[in-house]
């Protein structure tokens, strides 16, 4: 997990100095009085390096929107691991209430106290829930209001349970905004990488009789 993490951290940082390198290069060519006319003969005129700046622009955007959504992605994983844990632990105390005086196995089963619990979370989910109604019903909610579980307690656990399906919720959209914001980026990188490669031929091209220009732009 920490050899994946430094090498996307690595491809972030690779991405962010072509950003920068992009930036530098078409302002170099649009502001060097020298230049400008020599590529601006060849199609690379003001508007069309402003164009490039426009797709240089775009990339930092996206780039920007995809460090965010990452961190709000860490952010909600975070979360539903603390609120997961709650709502384990909850339940696991209502479990061993129920089956210290619950020891039919009919009743258990009622109560879905049998087996072991789920540890999918989606199956975890509907076993709670089921457990929890259950409880709620005669013959059995007597017998948890006097073992600590009065029909208060059982919304607090509930409430641990809608917690969970929450931060569920939150992270499941924040892995699809990290997912499209992955794909704005890279789609944004791969039309300014070409731009630039298309701006450096055009420019060794108009500068081939002028080495010393050339080297300006590290060419």
């Amino acid at each position: 997990m920490i050899e994946e993490s430094k090498k996307y951290a690595t491809q972030d940082q690779a991405l962010a100095d072509e950003i920068t390198a992009a930036r530098q290069l078409i302002i170099s060519v649009r502001d060097d009085p020298e230049i400008a006319p020599l590529v601006a003969v060849r199609g690379l005129d003001a508007d069309k390096l402003a164009e490039g700046l426009g797709l240089q622009e775009t990339t930092q955007i996206t780039f920007n929107g995809r460090q965010e959504a990452m961190a709000g992605q860490v952010q909600a994983t975070a979360a539903l691991e603390e609120v997961d844990a709650s709502a384990w632990q909850t339940y696991q105390d209502f479990r061993a209430t129920g089956r210290a005086f619950f020891t039919n196995p009919a009743a258990r089963l009622a109560l879905s106290l049998s087996g072991n619990t789920p540890r999918d979370r989606q199956k975890f989910i509907t076993h709670v829930s089921a457990s929890y109604a259950a409880a709620r019903l005669e013959p059995y909610q007597a017998t948890f209001a006097g073992a600590g579980y009065p029909l208060e307690a059982l919304d607090a656990a509930q409430a641990t349970l809608e917690a969970l399906i929450a931060a569920d919720q939150v992270q499941d959209a924040a892995i699809a905004a990290a997912k499209q914001a992955t794909a704005d980026r890279d789609a944004a990188g791969k039309v300014l990488r070409q731009w630039v490669r298309q701006l450096k031929t055009v420019a060794k091209i108009a500068l081939r009789n002028r080495p010393d220009l050339a080297d300006r732009l590290q060419l």
